[in-house]
């Protein structure tokens, strides 16, 4: 739980992803907490978490951060992510690639 906080991202991510697919329903609070933050931390900067594939994308590995935090919180294996969880995560969510997954997890709920 401790690593869903490095500063590195690339091991954060490897976190979520164990604790998405391993985690007990304390680890679902933990993630919250992680993907609330790391959406203060880029509320309304989305532009800068875009990939371009021509340019450099020096925050890659913090969007990345973000899409593994919201699909582990939408599909974690030990609870259950109902429609106004998945809509939490989409609130949350920042850039069109956490949107589109938000709504694909949105539309298969119902």
């Amino acid at each position: 739980m401790k690593t869903l906080w490095d500063p590195d991202p690339s091991p954060a991510i490897d976190a979520v992803d164990y604790l998405g697919k391993y985690g007990s329903p304390n680890a679902e609070q933990a993630l919250w907490s992680r993907y609330e933050a790391w959406s203060r931390e880029w509320s309304g900067r989305a532009e800068k978490l875009r990939f371009v594939a021509t340019g450099k994308n020096p925050h890659l590995w913090d969007a990345n951060l973000g899409q593994s935090l919201a699909r582990a919180l939408a599909s974690g294996t030990d609870w259950l992510s109902d429609e106004s969880k998945l809509r939490r995560i989409q609130a949350l969510g920042v850039g069109a690639n956490i949107q589109g997954d938000a709504e694909q997890a949105l539309q298969a709920w119902s």
